[in-house]
């Protein structure tokens, strides 16, 4: 298949208790998309705009919740997976974490190695994931990204506008750490 990278959603519902210490309180980098936002108590950053490059803060809504569940089909699943749950009302006030990569072989450094094995979160919180990140834009409006296997993060610069352009068509989705200078 093509080079379409994939994304990884871990997501826990009381983290500063089900995370190890160090992890709890850092653990949520995203919030769901405005769309996915079902409760009106507090006001998430749930969209990009990339032409201000800022986060747009809004507040939930109880009718958002007939977006729910996500299937498998709007994050690109095919087949027997189309109808699958990929995310349920109840976990739409869930704490997220997103972190995606723009290569096929950065899945399993995100999926296992940075998220399982580095941090211990096994058996702590729920983890989805799915392949081709440009999917992102049903679902979060920020990610982390993990350039490959090779090691974390270390994404480019140009990733950022690599992820914008993926996303744009929907909602754009942010990256928040395509930080280095270097273009290899």
């Amino acid at each position: 298949m093509a080079d379409e990278g994939a994304f990884c959603l871990f997501h826990a519902h009381e983290p500063i208790d089900l995370l190890p210490n160090d992890e709890g309180r850092n653990f949520r980098n995203t919030d769901l998309q405005c769309h996915l936002q079902a409760s009106s108590r507090s006001q998430r950053q749930c969209a990009f705009d990339p032409k201000t490059n800022k986060l747009v803060k809004k507040r939930g809504d109880r009718l958002n919740g007939l977006n729910y569940p996500v299937k498998g089909s709007t994050i690109g699943w095919t087949g027997k997976k189309e109808n699958m749950t990929f995310l349920q009302l109840e976990n739409a006030d869930d704490d997220f974490h997103c972190h995606y990569s723009p290569n096929n072989n950065g899945l399993l450094r995100v999926y296992a190695m940075q998220h399982m094995f580095d941090r211990n979160y096994i058996g702590s919180m729920r983890r989805t994931c799915g392949c081709g990140y440009r999917h992102l834009a049903q679902l979060v409006s920020r990610c982390d990204c993990t350039r490959s296997g090779a090691r974390d993060n270390n994404c480019a610069k140009w990733h950022r506008t690599q992820l914008i352009r993926a996303t744009n068509g929907t909602n754009p989705v942010r990256c928040n750490n395509c930080n280095a200078d270097n273009n290899l």
